[in-house]
């Protein structure tokens, strides 16, 4: 259960970060968002990251934890780059 909570923890914490450059927004959003919502969105994006690597030290200790931590940053990375992607040759 921890994989599954860190995993998405990561999802989110790197979809926030992608939604927190300008270029982005208006492939997934169609429009820039404010400034003052961006500011928010990357802290939050770190925050989220930096949870899943806390869940997964809880659930697995902090040797193994690290090492799943880092899987589950690439996968989550490669799941958000692959929406990003399909979401603009669609809009395009």
């Amino acid at each position: 259960m921890s994989h599954l909570i860190s995993l998405f923890l990561s999802v989110a914490g790197f979809g926030c970060l992608c939604l927190a450059m300008p270029r982005h927004q208006k492939v997934l959003m169609g429009k820039a968002l404010q400034a003052r919502t961006t500011r928010f969105l990357r802290p939050i994006g770190f925050a989220l990251l930096g949870l899943a690597l806390l869940r997964a030290a809880a659930g697995l200790g902090w040797a193994y934890g690290a090492i799943s931590w880092v899987a589950h940053l690439s996968l989550a990375a490669w799941l958000v780059i692959t929406f990003l992607a399909w979401r603009s040759r669609r809009t395009a």
